[in-house]
């Protein structure tokens, strides 16, 4: 079966609530290459790796987390649109507005994964709130051991506090201190991201925080397998998950 393209694109706005970010050119439909969808491909990154394998899948619509920014991709990111138009892959992006989306966004879902019960948030990213923070009962050793388990990958940890009872959570490349600290004000004693730099690490130390870092594409992997599970169960549309490449991610 196949679903207007214009349909798919307004069931995920809604859902994303994008008009409430500024980040438009990376929230919502980023190139159109087809008028229907049969079969959705979902990624974290736009990398030509994802590209081929949605081809692969014969997907005609690739969500993604991180659409090809210029300033990142500098002169491949108008070859990776021309990749997707070429095989007929449109390509939706949900950036600021999947980390800030309650209940169905990358910090909330890897918070319900963990067993963290979320009761507010915290971070504003481009018109949102990209971060969670909530109640943890177990110990810090046994939240190490819970992410490793849902992320299926190697993580860092540091046991900087003696509790492990109120957690904060933003995905992705959220290691600035400032979000530390952040946290911290938020009345958090432990800190969620994906990853960080050596002044996160001594800053979360100093300032008695415990630390996990569990990779950006790791921690941002959930989001964008719940839009694609919500387009399966709205419209029936069958898809798969693209994992990046393992020296990458």
């Amino acid at each position: 079966m196949s679903v207007p393209l214009d349909k798919v694109v307004a069931f995920l706005d809604a859902k994303l609530e994008v008009q409430k970010f500024d980040e438009v050119a990376s929230n919502g439909l980023v190139l159109r290459a087809s008028e229907t969808v049969s079969r959705v491909a979902a990624a974290v990154n736009t990398s030509f790796h994802a590209i081929t394998r949605a081809k692969f899948a014969d997907a005609d619509l690739l969500i993604v987390h991180h659409r090809s920014w210029p300033e990142i991709d500098l002169e491949l990111a108008p070859q990776k649109l021309d990749r997707l138009k070429d095989n007929g892959i449109s390509l939706y992006g949900a950036h600021s507005a999947l980390d800030g989306a309650a209940g169905i966004g990358n910090p909330d879902l890897l918070a319900t994964a963990l067993g963290v019960t979320v009761n507010e948030r915290f971070l504003p990213y481009h018109g949102g709130m990209a971060g969670v923070v909530g109640r943890h009962d177990r110990t810090f050793a046994q939240l190490c051991e819970r992410m490793r388990d849902v992320l299926g990958e190697p993580i860092e940890a540091w046991e900087n506090a003696p509790t492990c009872r109120r957690v904060a959570i933003a995905t992705g490349g959220a290691g600035n201190t400032t979000m530390v600290e952040a946290a911290r004000q938020a009345g958090a004693d432990t800190y969620v991201t994906g990853e960080g730099s050596m002044y996160t690490k001594l800053y979360a130390r100093e300032r008695g925080v415990n630390l996990i870092f569990g990779s950006h594409w790791a921690t941002e992997t959930l989001g964008v397998k719940g839009l694609a599970s919500q387009l399966e169960q709205r419209f029936g549309l069958p898809w798969v998950f693209i994992a990046e490449q393992d020296d990458i991610r």
